[in-house]
């Protein structure tokens, strides 16, 4: 790339904003956690796992409210993997993403970074991307 116009292109193209987890789904993810079927409890906890962050907050509710001993055991056992897991590599290419652009930190990485700041609240994307437009707006002449 030989330009910094280049960078922000090259990553408006390849990083794509995060979609806004839908309630309703994850809603009915978690009362498939109680079902009779194995099966289906199986399927719902391996959705579940594959969330973003976004859906920390409802498994969080969940687990304080739940009378179901299933229920917990599963939802404890996905948020302890979250908290130990390491950043999937999309994020992680989300986050170097952003990390570029902020260095570069021009007119077009900004506009770039706005895009993604103005994305569902909890995903990782939308906090980094701005975070770093905090940043970018702390320091003068930038």
């Amino acid at each position: 790339m030989s330009a910094p116009a280049d960078t922000a292109k090259y990553f408006a193209e390849r990083v794509k904003p995060v979609e806004a987890l839908d309630p309703k789904r994850v809603q009915r993810l978690l009362a498939d956690l109680d079902r009779d079927e194995f099966a289906v409890r199986e399927a719902a906890s391996n959705a579940l796992e594959g969330l973003d962050q976004q859906a920390i907050p409802y498994l969080e509710a969940t687990l304080e409210n739940t009378k179901s001993a299933e229920v917990f055991g599963r939802v404890k056992k996905i948020l302890e993997r979250r908290w130990g897991a390491a950043i999937p590599p999309e994020q992680l290419r989300q986050v170097r993403a952003v990390m570029v652009l902020e260095r570069i930190g021009d007119g077009e990485s900004k506009n770039l970074l706005k895009q993604w700041a103005d994305g569902p609240a909890g995903a990782l994307l939308t906090m980094e991307a701005a975070a770093a437009l905090k940043r970018l707006e702390a320091v003068p002449n930038r």
